[in-house]
Formats: structure tokens, C-alpha cells, sequence
């Protein structure tokens, strides 16, 4: 992996170790709200009550896993005979060349509230769309399979009392500057110099880790 700067940043145990190692895991060929609910039921069953505000999930996914976790609830919804007013779909006029009465409307399920006070909700990862990352391609869709797969974390709670978070080690950030005919102070005067370079750069070194408090509530369904 590589920092904003193009440095090599060192890895390190993530999240998708935690999750196999400890977490909950499933291999689905179709992705259906039924499978939601249970699949969420099993990591709250015997650990957070029915009702709980513990009750709450974030489904780290692509573009595609976004999508399909709609339509999956689309179905469901639809299935059951209810009805969506046209006004629900923020029907609005938008200027068209095709027609000169041209409306827009849609929608999408960003958040599923479960059975027993369970809720989930979407969240975007663009790592999970990068082509040049992730060469398992599926067939049918030409999109990386990692785009459809769906990351379920804990990530209630703030500061210390979050499940996951990020940790640094006192006194590890470290920093220092290489100097050519410039450095921090202004232009080199009779100075020795590290490069004949006609500027001076900055180093960094910094030590991070992932903390994950309880790693037996995180889940992950791939697709194949």
C-alpha cells in the first residue's frame, strides 16, 4: 500500500483477517433480504437483546453491493404487495430535450430497520471498485467481485468506547528533512547539502494499528 505521497506504507493485520479469523462468514450465490436477516440475526442472537441500540450494523460495500442490497429490499417490498406513492419516488420536473413535460423520479434503500430493532446501514468503499486492485472479475456484470462483496461492522460508539478504531504508539512519529540547496529554514547558504536538488524534502515515520474491541461482530458475505 502506498500513502497520498507515493511512499510505501507498511500493512499490517486488517479487518478482513479479524473477519475470517473471528468474525461471521457466508458464500452466497444470490443476495436476498431473507439472507440479510438471518445473516444478521446470527451475530446478534445471544448478544445484543431484541431492541437493543446495540442493534445496529454498517455494510461496508462497492458500487455493485450497494445496488444489490436495494433491489434484494426492492423485491422483498414489493413482493409483499405494498404500494409507494408517486410523490414518496420526489417526482419533479427536469428539462429534457425528449419531451417538453420531462419528470424524474427513483429511489434507493440506503438503510434497512429489521425485525426486533435491527438496523442496517449502507456505506460506500471506492477501494472496493479499483480494477487495478482486484482482478477476480465476475463474468456477468464485468465488475470486480470485491464491488459486490458486503462488510458488516460494529462501528457504534465514539472514542475509546468504539469497537473499532485506530491506534498510535506514543512517541513512534518520527520526521526529519533531506536538504538540497533549500531546507525548512530558507536557501543554503555555504551549508553542507544532502543533493545538488534546488529544494528539500520531508520524511515521515508513523506507527498505527487497528484496534478492534470485540472482532466476533464482524461479518462478511462474498459471492460467486
Amino acid at each position: 500500500a502506498t500513502g497520498s505521497t507515493g511512499y510505501q506504507v507498511a500493512g499490517a493485520r486488517g479487518l478482513d483477517w479479524y473477519t475470517e479469523k473471528f468474525g461471521h462468514n457466508f458464500k452466497a450465490n444470490k443476495l436476498t433480504s431473507r439472507l440479510l436477516d438471518e445473516f444478521t440475526g446470527d451475530i446478534w442472537f445471544g448478544r445484543n437483546a431484541p431492541g437493543s441500540k446495540k442493534r445496529v450494523l454498517t455494510v461496508l460495500a462497492g458500487e455493485e453491493g450497494l445496488k444489490n442490497i436495494s433491489t434484494a429490499l426492492e423485491a422483498d417490498l414489493f413482493k409483499s404487495g405494498s404500494t409507494i406513492e408517486a410523490t414518496q419516488f420526489s417526482l419533479s420536473d427536469i428539462s429534457s430535450p425528449l419531451h417538453s413535460n420531462a419528470k424524474s423520479y427513483g429511489f434507493q434503500i440506503t438503510e434497512y430497520k429489521m425485525k426486533n430493532g435491527g438496523i442496517v446501514r449502507l456505506l460506500y468503499n471506492p477501494a472496493a471498485d479499483d480494477p487495478s486492485k482486484h482482478f477476480d472479475i465476475n463474468p456477468y456484470t464485468g465488475k470486480p467481485y470485491e464491488s459486490e462483496t458486503l462488510r458488516f461492522l460494529s462501528l457504534e460508539g465514539k472514542g475509546s468506547s468504539s469497537n473499532i478504531k485506530m491506534v498510535e504508539k506514543k512517541g513512534e512519529r518520527k520526521f526529519g528533512y533531506v536538504a538540497g540547496l533549500h531546507r525548512p529554514g530558507g536557501a543554503v547558504k555555504s551549508a553542507f547539502m544532502s543533493h545538488p536538488g534546488d529544494y528539500y524534502s520531508m520524511h515521515v515515520s508513523e506507527m498505527f494499528g487497528l484496534q478492534v474491541d470485540d472482532p466476533t461482530v464482524l461479518g462478511k458475505i462474498t459471492f460467486n
